[in-house]
Formats: C-alpha cells, structure tokens, sequence
C-alpha cells in the first residue's frame, strides 16, 4: 500500500464523487462512522453551508476496495470572537459554523495513519480539525493535538 492517495479531487468534481458515493457510504458503515461522515453530509454541507469552499477530496483504494476517504475545504476563521481579523485555514468539511459533530474521516485501520500523513502535507493555512467524533479524534491526531 502507497501512503499517498490514488486521487486527489478538486471539488466539484461531480462525475468522480458519483463514483465515490455507494463505496464511501459502505465504507462509512463497515467503521461504525457517523452520519456526519457520509457523502449526504460532506457534499451537502459544502454545497450549502460551506458555501462551495476550495476543498480537496483525498481517496484511498486498494484489495477491499475504497479505504479511505479525507476531505478539507480552506477558509477563513478568527482568530477571536471579538477580532475582526482572520487567517486562512484548512478544516475538515463539514465543521464550522453551521457544522455538525461526529466528524471524521473515515478509513480502514490499516489507511488511518495514511490519511494522518496526507493531513500534514497540506499547506494552506493552519489544519483546524473540529468536531470530530471521539473515536475519529483518536485515529487522526494524539488527544493532545485535537481541537
């Protein structure tokens, strides 16, 4: 297995993540994942509102199929409630303002350090991972790195 995903989708990337949808539900389901993991969730959340952020899809296959799937969208957050100002950040798609809770990124154990790596490459910003499920948190990052 090769840490680096097979596919990196710029979204939209409609007729690829059509592809995507039956697997990555059965993938969610066979990790005891959330709702909030699923494709309903992510692309409607991005549709919606994410309001169509720049957000890359990361997609892991091998022998059993799909086995892992990441999703970021770069925005913007402040850096106080109380600040106007904001800085660039990356955050898993779905959280945020008008978010959900039990985020995460589903994955066969066998991918989660995989999808761990890919998280750190990314450049624009700050990673912001909010709202992930307690058992997703453990997978992605120690509980001391985990907002």
């Amino acid at each position: 297995m090769t840490a680096r995903p097979d596919r990196v989708l710029e979204l939209p990337a409609h007729e690829e993540v059509a592809g995507l949808i039956d697997p990555w539900r059965e993938l969610v389901a066979s990790q005891s994942g959330s709702y909030f993991q699923l494709p309903d969730w992510v692309m409607s959340w991005w549709e919606t509102t994410g309001g169509r952020a720049p957000t890359q899809l990361a997609v892991w296959h091998g022998p059993t199929g799909l086995e892992a799937i990441a999703a970021v969208s770069a925005t913007r957050s402040r850096l106080h409630p109380r600040l106007p100002v904001t800085v660039p950040v990356l955050v898993n798609t779905g959280s945020g303002a008008g978010g959900a809770d039990h985020l995460g990124f589903p994955a066969i154990e066998e991918r989660r350090s995989d999808v761990r790596s890919w998280l750190t490459t990314r450049t624009t910003g700050s990673l912001v991972l909010s709202n992930l499920d307690d058992v997703a948190a453990r997978q992605v990052a120690p509980l001391d790195h985990v907002v």
